[in-house]
């Protein structure tokens, strides 16, 4: 999109900490609570995209409690089941020069960058337990995390989405669902797994004693274990709730991997694959009419003589 259409949305949004309280298949609860409205016979859940849901263990359990046969949309909203998670939300922005292997965006232009973060509990322990001797120490500032400074607060950024958006369209695509955060934590798990016979060993040049790397660890891994459909499902919130945007596009794994020229260094199949499906995102070929009108997509298509597919999630 236009850069500055995007300086003007961020404009809009809050500075301020966003809370994103999260628990294990919330994203159940909230698709459905879409579904419902203002009310709606359970029976018609059943029938609708959104039924395969209905099958989770978490969501039969609460929809037992509402009784009558019907549901309303603050019954699925303001749900909630414990062990739960608060994770924290900030916006930024991505510029993609060119499509390439680089940018990794469908056309050249603005991506919105939504992030996700832990609160200052879990930051706080990073510093206090690990000691590392810069920010972004399980990160990489060639990505779109959060820089100190951004904000009146810092936080550690655990994953990110970037989206491009159309308000004449209506539409929204996800460009990218991505975390360097967990990734690189799980390296350094392995790293502390083989150092049990000895108090301390070697990372990157930081001296990491064993005890208080287990205690971080222990600390993350909540957060760690919810990223990926935390991850989409404020995304979605986000795109539905601030942007006003209905309907919602994500890549195909391959054929993404080939609009947005990655060659190597692929992204997880999941999260383009089992993730939306898990959301209930159906499968199209048709592109998002914001992208066909751009004749800088219709030429790289064209070039590519690749067969665009996507995962689309309408109202």
């Amino acid at each position: 999109m236009d850069t500055k259409l995007l300086d003007e949305v961020l404009e809009c949004l809050s500075k301020e900490r966003t809370r994103f309280p999260y628990f294990k298949d919330r994203y159940a609860f909230l698709l459905l609570a879409d579904c419902a409205q203002e009310g709606a016979a359970v029976s018609d859940l059943k029938r609708s995209r959104f039924a395969g849901l209905l099958n989770k263990p978490s969501v039969k359990a609460h929809l037992a409690t509402c009784g009558g046969g019907s549901v309303a949309k603050s019954d699925l909203t303001y749900a909630w089941q414990e062990p739960s998670v608060t994770f924290l939300l900030t916006a930024g922005q991505w510029i993609g020069e060119d499509i390439s292997q680089w940018s990794q965006v469908s056309r050249p232009g603005a991506n919105l960058v939504l992030r996700l973060h832990c609160p200052a509990s879990v930051d706080r322990l990073l510093w206090k337990q690990l000691a590392p001797e810069d920010d972004a120490f399980f990160g990489s500032w060639c990505h779109p995390i959060l820089g100190r400074g951004e904000r009146r607060y810092y936080r550690e950024t655990l994953a990110w989405s970037r989206i491009d958006f159309d308000f004449h369209s209506g539409e929204a695509l996800i460009e990218e669902l991505q975390t360097d955060w967990v990734r690189e934590v799980g390296d350094f798990a392995r790293h502390v797994a083989r150092a049990t016979s000895r108090e301390t060993f070697e990372y990157y040049g930081v001296r990491i004693n064993v005890g208080r790397a287990k205690r971080y660890l222990n600390a993350l891994a909540p957060y760690a274990a919810l990223w990926e459909e935390a991850m989409l499902m404020a995304t979605i919130q986000f795109i539905r709730d601030e942007l006003g945007l209905d309907h919602i596009y994500m890549h195909d794994w391959e054929s993404g991997n080939r609009l947005k020229r990655i060659t190597h260094s692929y992204p997880p199949r999941r999260l383009y694959t089992s993730l939306p499906k898990r959301f209930c995102f159906d499968k199209t070929a048709q592109s998002p009419d914001f992208l066909l009108s751009d004749r800088r997509f219709v030429r790289h298509v064209k070039k590519l003589a690749c067969a665009p597919s996507w995962h689309r999630l309408a109202a």
